[in-house]
């Protein structure tokens, strides 16, 4: 149906009312193709009072509306799928000229795109926007300018699977042909004076790749961009600000600005994420860490900086109540031989009272790098982390630092030993103060278990020894050394807070070396 409403042509100028158009059909294709590349299909398209002046070869057009769009591509598959559907278009005070194209704003309703072609869920579209506003757009052929973009309500799903991300059903393999750094040159500016995303925007994400599938969902998402700048000659920054909800409880926000000169972006944010439930991510440390997740929260404060390809990044994580499950077929977790020990062990050096775990992650490197991995900096630097955070706190207990070539905490996590007196078990005022610094490690750190293990020596027989003897009984150094082990024992469970569970002792031992000293020697 084409309906034409009162159509005046004069020879300077051309004037029409109103067009109207019903159920329009349209297929684009190449020559020497046997598919459609495009095509549209549009339920409804009414344009009023649009005036041609032919003298200065300018139209104006009052409005243009239309109902049920629907763009049609062709996708891997070589079918024709909906790339795009609006369900209303409303387009107010356009005029067009040979150099420039305004329009005073466009309204759209019921957005959705990309298709979904493979059964994979119960949505119709990767990615939907229930209304999007633009106002003051200038369009020439070197620059799109927008004074604001407005999107509300968007959804998108993203899947990953064997194949795959979704998305990627829309990606046509290049032709051979085709110069990428053509389409680059060819592409010209675009600047937004302010974007804004709001109104219960959400995410999902479905990750079909693990043992499990996960998903995950930011909801609420608040998004603001100020001076958003594409392909443009000065580098004046581009302001963001955001926040949203990660899955129940969780919440991320942060704010910053970015540059992107010459593709080569340069960006400097920072925000906070809090209450993120890690055990949504077991899957993931299943199959990285070896460990799976049986209970913590995640309280993130982040800063990341990238200039000339290079990133630098700090992370400051707090985990709360963060437990791990033990290891079975997987015993050998690959965090632990970088360790030397376990990993939950390595977890619980670091716990304090409240049963929260503090590490700081400084990430660095060049982004352009082939072998870049932003996953396998995390890992190396999170391994770095945990070893430094052991340190820090453990060196006052006599052990040896990292600077002296140790390879893992197994070899790291020696403390010295409590020396006595050949036939004593008087502690001296140096043993009492290394056995202090024990007992406040232990109330700051209360899921740490200590071994306590006396060992006498040929100095406490020497004594009473003579040229003649011929046997010797090792009962009376034995119970000499459980003395001293008791001693030990009991001065550090004078401290009220310390429960006697924590403090093992040992099979006393004898030593027959003459260099050895008497001692008490105290490890994790």
């Amino acid at each position: 149906e084409f309906v034409v409403s009162e159509l005046s042509a004069q020879s300077q100028a051309t004037r029409l009312k109103q067009l109207s158009i019903n159920d329009i059909h349209f297929l684009a294709q190449q020559i020497d193709d046997v598919f459609a590349d495009s095509g549209v299909s549009l339920g409804f398209l009414r344009i009023k009072d649009l005036n041609w002046n032919n003298t200065t070869a300018t139209t104006q057009i009052e409005s243009i509306s239309g109902e049920k769009l629907f763009v049609k591509l062709r996708a891997f598959d070589n079918k024709m799928h909906t790339g795009l559907t609006l369900g209303a278009l409303t387009v107010k005070n356009t005029q067009i000229s040979e150099a420039l194209t305004t329009v005073d704003s466009i309204i759209i309703d019921q957005i959705g795109a990309l298709e979904k072609i493979v059964e994979s869920s119960e949505i119709e579209y990767l990615t939907g926007v229930n209304h999007l506003a633009i106002s003051n757009i200038n369009l020439s052929s070197q620059k799109l300018q927008l004074d604001q973009l407005s999107l509300f309500g968007l959804s998108s799903l993203f899947i990953l699977d064997s194949d795959g991300l979704n998305i990627s059903q829309w990606m046509m393999p290049m032709s051979k042909g085709e110069d990428i750094a053509a389409k680059e040159e060819a592409l010209f500016a675009i600047s937004i004076a302010d974007i804004s995303l709001t109104d219960n925007s959400q995410i999902t994400l479905i990750d079909k790749s693990t043992e499990n599938s996960v998903q995950q969902v930011i909801k609420n998402i608040d998004v603001n961009v100020k001076n958003l700048q594409l392909g443009e000659s000065n580098k004046e920054p581009s302001k963001l600000i955001y926040s949203a909800l990660f899955g129940d409880s969780g919440t991320i926000n942060g704010k910053g600005y970015f540059i992107s000169p010459d593709n080569n972006i340069e960006l400097d944010i920072a925000g906070q994420m809090k209450n993120v439930d890690l055990v949504n991510l077991t899957d993931y440390s299943a199959r990285f860490i070896g460990y799976r997740i049986d209970s913590g929260l995640l309280n993130l404060d982040y800063q990341v900086k990238i200039k000339d390809n290079k990133i630098d990044a700090k992370l400051n994580n707090l985990f709360e109540k963060f437990n791990l499950a033990t290891l079975q077929e997987h015993e050998q977790s690959p965090m632990n031989e970088e360790l030397g020990i376990p990993l939950p062990l390595a977890l619980n050096l670091l716990r304090d009272g409240d049963d929260n775990i503090e590490l700081d992650l400084p990430i660095s490197g060049d982004v352009d790098a082939p072998d870049f991995s932003v996953a396998s900096i995390i890992s190396i630097v999170t391994m770095k982390a945990i070893k430094e955070a052991v340190i820090y706190n453990y060196s006052p207990l006599g052990m040896i630092s990292l600077a002296s070539g140790i390879f893992d905490l197994a070899t790291a996590l020696r403390f010295d030993p409590i020396i006595f007196e050949p036939q004593t078990i008087v502690l001296t005022d140096k043993s009492k103060q290394q056995l202090d610094k024990v007992a406040k490690i232990m109330v700051d750190k209360p899921k740490v278990k200590f071994v306590i293990c006396a060992q006498a020596t040929r100095s406490d027989r020497v004594v009473n020894e003579t040229p003649v003897e011929k046997t010797f009984e090792p009962q009376p150094l034995l119970d000499l050394a459980k003395q001293r082990q008791i001693m030990v024992l009991d001065y550090i469970l004078t401290n009220k807070a310390i429960e006697s569970s924590r403090l093992i002792g040992c099979n006393v031992k004898l030593s027959n070396d003459s260099k050895s000293k008497p001692k008490v020697e105290i490890s994790i």
